[in-house]
């Protein structure tokens, strides 16, 4: 019995031994700091990001895992008429352009939310808005110091949960994995009541592979290549990849791709180098406009990076009903905990372990009955 009961021990130990440095790779905690330079570093639980302080970008990363980084940058505000009727952007329907990179941005200081987030506020108070299209030779830039852009990041406490309601829609942030945005805009002088306002956020990563859904499944999008295939996907199975060739914005809006919906919002998949999910963009179906909630449409596009034409960049547009004072979305970026994908190896190695002390204890009983 005395072997028996080393035997336990051991197998009690080893268990112990496996599970421990899973159980570490979950972090909690938040901190936040800003570097010299101006970068505010923010960690919350097993998401780390960086925001500029004084342009409207970041970068983010499993906090364990600063190899794989994703990046995201607000990057400009398209009025167009929706001449498609689909709601979503198509850039042959352009009609003014205010480029949110070249605004000049300031930020607050970290606040309590009144909602239990720890919130930093990201602002512009100046856009110059350029006419396009049809609209270039009948109406000069203006410069407009009452455009208000404002982005709050929001952290909620680790390891738990926060629902937020527009309209009909429902929303949950998973706090330690996902930082909430608050996306505010007041005051665009919209040309026609009827026209619609699209939020260009550029992603990028060092793969450059994502995962969508369109109305015809979902699909496999790498940014790195440049002839179509145009496989899709529905069921479970991981799908064949979905590519469109780059093309420049001046081209017809046959490069523009819808983004359906699912369950009250859209997402944007951020693929790993071995085609797991590692990090995600995503947002509610609706924005509040003036007080009410109205549709947010969604197309995507690729293209080559304005400044580093090697680089490709996934160009997410978000659309939005007009509005005369405020709108206001909700979107979040997160990653996807790796622990959470060793657990079976974790769970498959204790039935190994729970089987041969079993078997032990049954070899010592029957020693005991023959005895």
């Amino acid at each position: 019995m005395r072997t028996l009961h080393k035997l336990i021990l051991t197998t009690l130990l080893l268990t112990l031994f496996i599970s421990t440095p899973l159980l570490r790779a979950e972090e909690t905690g938040t901190s936040e700091n800003e570097d010299h330079n101006g970068n505010i570093t923010i960690t919350n639980g097993n998401l780390t990001a960086i925001f500029d302080g004084q342009k409207p970008s970041l970068r983010f990363f499993f906090t364990s895992n600063a190899r794989q980084t994703y990046f995201l940058k607000f990057n400009s505000l398209t009025e167009f008429n929706d001449t498609t009727h689909t709601l979503a952007f198509f850039h042959n329907e352009s009609l003014a352009r205010a480029s949110l990179e070249d605004a000049n941005w300031t930020h607050s200081q970290f606040y309590n939310a009144t909602d239990g987030a720890l919130a930093i506020d990201f602002t512009t108070h100046q856009l110059n808005i350029v006419p396009t299209g049809h609209m270039e030779d009948t109406w000069t830039p203006t410069h407009l110091s009452n455009v208000t852009v404002t982005i709050t990041a929001k952290l909620y406490p680790t390891n738990t949960d926060h629902t937020i309601t527009v309209g009909n829609a429902t929303f949950t942030i998973h706090g330690g994995v996902e930082i909430k945005l608050d996306i505010s805009i007041n005051n665009w002088p919209f040309i026609n009541t009827n026209d619609r306002l699209a939020l260009r956020i550029d992603l990028h990563s060092s793969i450059n592979e994502f995962e969508v859904s369109e109305h015809d499944g979902d699909h496999e999008v790498n940014t790195n290549e440049t002839e179509p295939a145009n496989e899709t996907h529905t069921g479970d199975t991981m799908p064949a990849p979905f590519n469109v060739t780059p093309l420049n914005e001046t081209q017809g809006n046959d490069t523009d791709h819808e983004i359906s919906e699912h369950q009250g919002e859209g997402q944007v998949q951020l693929l790993t180098s071995n085609g797991l999910v590692g990090g995600f963009f995503r947002f509610v179906s609706n924005a509040m406009t003036d007080g009410s909630s109205t549709a947010v449409a969604a197309s995507y596009r690729f293209e080559p990076d304005e400044v580093n034409s090697t680089e490709h960049e996934f160009k997410l547009y978000l659309s939005y009903h007009s509005f005369t004072n405020s709108l206001v979305h909700d979107p979040s970026f997160g990653v996807v905990p790796r622990p959470s994908q060793s657990t079976p190896v974790f769970t498959a190695l204790s039935i190994v372990l729970v089987g041969v002390m079993s078997a032990a204890v049954l070899v010592a009983r029957r020693k005991r009955i023959l005895s």
